[in-house]
């Protein structure tokens, strides 16, 4: 396959009215926040492959995908000159974000390689071929699961996306009627992990201490070398790094001694220059031009004294843009917002700070016609002032539309929004300081907020200051930090093994109950401490499941009960009101029997999973039997 560049030209979304596209074979179209799709490639039949199941292969933004000349489709062109105005209206009329919008233009043109190879050349022209093509491409994409190439929810996605782009070109909802929908299993669908603990301290500990630090040296006009104070668990010598208006305005002291063939008149271990002998022993290669390393120090000393008289000085802009880009992460850590939110948060000076919760401030203002709002916590305000003002100075008296921009090289130019994939790039300046530095993305931070909410206010806040449905929160961000659970949970592990008795164990001293035995009836009792866990009582069967008292044997009779008890709860779930009180009541019952049925599975797993069956098929044990029939009778129970 003989693939060539071929002429391409860059179009701006939305496209202007009076732009007519003589060429769509040239036409790659750019969304505002800069990322591109290559729809010209489209008008040729047999073009570069892609290397994933929906995003292209790798390509210069603007440059054209490969393609084979002479497969060029003059039907093809035709129908791709509708199919560019529509991706234009969707970013005007849809009301979708742009890197949604994006995503689903990307989806389709990879879509479209299935489509050519397939020999499906004239759906774009023919609704009746488009629907067969999905019929077919439905089947691909189960092939591939069966295969285990893809999951069934990413298929599911890809399924759907394109469906729903065809319908909305042609606009046409009866396009889908027919086809084998594939759904998204929600029991496989992964809920974001907030991150540990300690990865959290660490990230939030060394930007708090670059922001601070280096907003300080550039509003307050602090003289270089200077002295940048650096969290303690980095270890660095009196926990400080020294900042240089120099090349690289820092070194990590791990590397100050290493030779080099830059920044060799500055010592970034003592914070001061280099002697012409320590000058000497950083060269790569040595040098017998004595003059040329005096003359290398005076120029580093000529350049101190004026990046310390010029408080503009382009090293000093420099590390001011380093401070955003750290005032950056906290502010994703503090707001919970989404990546592509932050990017378009547009900004006006004018801005009121308002009380909101106990424990938040809302700042409202106005841009682009419209009233902006976002809630911080309240001991976060300083640092948010401190930073307007930074990002004030930084501007110069230019005017940038957005609350987070991008300079230009060291610091100077005209601001531009910050590119999608910038948050990367932080990281990767951040981890010269700390190489063990963990990324955390804004859904991360988003769910590690959601955590700390839901655990300090209720989920009603917490949606409120997520901006999300109570719904979305409970379903999407409640995951909590593995260590976080695990500290919560680990005295009951504990104690596990003193709750499942073997069969040997006297059961004469033991007092039958509906999910289990009983060692002490009417002395519930719990030693943990924890007001958020269901309480032990005699009454309700389910209150023995968190009392010490509460023993199982390993035997079909008790199984039985166990499995019974779940097997109704979850049938009647639905009595109980709405997603937040079923979420405080049932699912603390649910997790302490799956963490029973954990520990009778080491016992024999075998047994537990032939009740487990035989429940599911509707033979429980008595008592649970009548309580699900009463039920039944009501006409209360979800099938």
């Amino acid at each position: 396959m003989n693939l060539e560049r071929r002429k391409v030209q860059v179009y701006e979304l939305p496209l202007d009215p009076d732009i007519r596209i003589l060429r769509p074979e040239q036409v790659i179209v750019r969304f505002s926040h800069g990322k591109t799709v290559d729809i010209g490639s489209l008008c040729y039949l047999v073009r570069q492959p892609f290397a994933k199941s929906y995003l292209g292969a790798k390509r210069v933004s603007n440059a054209g995908r490969l393609v084979q000349i002479d497969s060029i489709s003059e039907k093809r062109i035709k129908d791709i000159r509708p199919l560019i105005s529509f991706i234009s209206d969707q970013v005007v009329q849809s009301g979708k974000r742009l890197e949604t919008i994006r995503d689903l233009v990307s989806r389709f043109v990879a879509f479209m390689f299935w489509v050519d190879q397939n020999e499906f050349h004239d759906i774009l022209n023919e609704p009746f071929l488009a629907k067969n093509a999905l019929t077919q491409y439905t089947q691909y994409l189960k092939d591939r699961v069966s295969r285990n190439e893809i999951s069934n929810n990413s298929a599911a996605r890809q399924q759907n996306t394109i469906i729903q782009f065809l319908c909305d070109f042609f606009e046409d909802e009866e396009l889908k009627f027919g086809i084998s929908l594939m759904r998204v299993n929600q029991r496989l669908k992964k809920n974001t992990q907030p991150p540990s603990e300690d990865t959290k301290a660490k990230v939030l500990s060394l930007c708090e201490h670059i922001f601070d630090g280096l907003t300080s040296l550039v509003l307050e006009h602090k003289p270089y070398p200077f002295e940048l104070v650096m969290p303690s668990y980095l270890n660095f010598e009196n926990n400080k790094l020294w900042v240089f208006p120099a090349e690289s305005w820092f070194i990590h002291p791990n590397k100050a001694l290493l030779k080099r063939n830059i920044c060799l008149a500055y010592n970034y271990q003592t914070g001061t220059l280099n002697t012409l002998e320590q000058v000497a022993a950083l060269r790569l290669k040595p040098s017998t031009n004595i003059k040329s390393d005096y003359n290398l120090l005076k120029a580093a000393q000529n350049n101190l004294v004026v990046a310390n008289q010029d408080f503009r000085h382009s090293q000093r802009m420099h590390v001011g843009t380093i401070a955003v880009n750290a005032f950056i992460i906290l502010f994703l850590a503090q707001t919970g917002m989404n990546w592509a939110q932050l990017l378009n948060l547009q900004w006006n000076e004018e801005f009121q700070v308002s009380s909101s919760h106990q424990l938040f401030r809302t700042l409202k203002w106005r841009a682009g016609g419209k009233e902006c709002s976002f809630e911080l916590p309240v001991g976060f305000m300083p640092r948010f002032k401190k930073f307007i003002g930074l990002r004030k100075y930084l501007l110069n008296d230019q005017k940038s539309d957005f609350l987070f921009f991008k300079l230009g090289e060291r610091g100077l130019g005209t601001p531009v929004q910050i590119k999608t994939d910038s948050l990367h790039g932080i990281y990767v300046t951040f981890r010269r300081i700390d190489p063990k530095l963990q990324m955390i993305q804004s859904r991360e931070w988003r769910a590690a907020k959601s955590d700390w909410l839901v655990r300090n206010t209720d989920i009603a806040t917490t949606a409120l200051v997520l901006q999300n449905t109570e719904k979305t929160v409970l379903s999407s961000y409640i995951a909590g930090s593995e260590s976080t659970h695990w500290e919560e949970m680990s005295s009951f592990l504990h104690t596990m093994s003193n709750v499942v008795l073997s069969t040997k164990n006297d059961q004469d001293q033991l007092l039958q109950g509906a999910v289990g035995q009983c060692s002490s009836f009417g002395s519930p009792f719990t030693s943990n401490n924890d007001d958020s866990i269901n309480k032990p009582n005699c009454i309700d069967p389910e209150g023995c499941l968190f009392c010490d008292n509460y023993r199982i044997h390993v035997d079909e009779t008790d199984i039985r009960k166990l499995l019974s008890c779940r097997y109704c709860i979850e049938k009647t779930a639905h009595l109980i009101g709405g997603l937040e009180e079923q979420h405080a009541t049932i699912k603390p019952i649910l997790e302490r029997i799956d963490l029973i049925v954990a520990k009778l599975k080491e016992y024999n797993e075998l047994l537990v999973d032939k009740i487990m069956s035989e429940v599911e098929e509707g033979e429980l044990d008595v008592y649970w039997e009548k309580k699900l029939e009463m039920f039944m009778e009501l006409g209360r129970v979800i099938n």
